[in-house]
């Protein structure tokens, strides 16, 4: 499975862990739902990815670094409204669709959920590469 360093930053504070590089558009998708707060990012990715808390916080970084891991860094600032991204394979859009997932597997028999986040939003998309040296 390809994972991602997600970071969320809010009120000075930042948390740091792994997810699957596949949920990033149910990260996309809570925050279009109007997630102002890590914790009602949580409570509204419940929704469509109900197992990626609990991947999250099983898979915390100790200290948030602002480096890639595998698949690259996600960054959210809670207090900015920004999303940076630095990877190399989904670049992130304002709109954008997610498949749910049921906390083990997509739930690829249903229809993908658009989404639309806030243009109060910025998302400044990086591309990464692991330095090869």
């Amino acid at each position: 499975m390809s994972v991602i360093r997600l970071i969320m930053s809010e009120n000075g504070h930042a948390s740091s862990g792994h997810i699957p590089s596949a949920s990033i558009s149910s990260v996309m998708w809570a925050i279009a739902e109007g997630a102002r707060s890590t914790n009602e990012f949580w409570d509204a990715v419940n929704a469509v990815d109900p197992g990626l808390k609990e991947h999250f916080l099983t898979n915390l970084d100790n200290s948030p670094l602002l480096e890639g891991y595998d698949d690259g860094l996600l960054v959210i600032s809670w207090d900015h409204c920004c999303i940076e991204s630095f990877q190399a394979y989904q670049p992130l859009r304002h709109i954008g669709q997610v498949v749910p997932h049921n906390g083990r597997f997509l739930e690829e028999d249903k229809d993908p959920i658009e989404y639309n986040i806030s243009s109060t939003w910025s998302i400044i998309d990086h591309h990464f590469e692991e330095s090869r040296h």
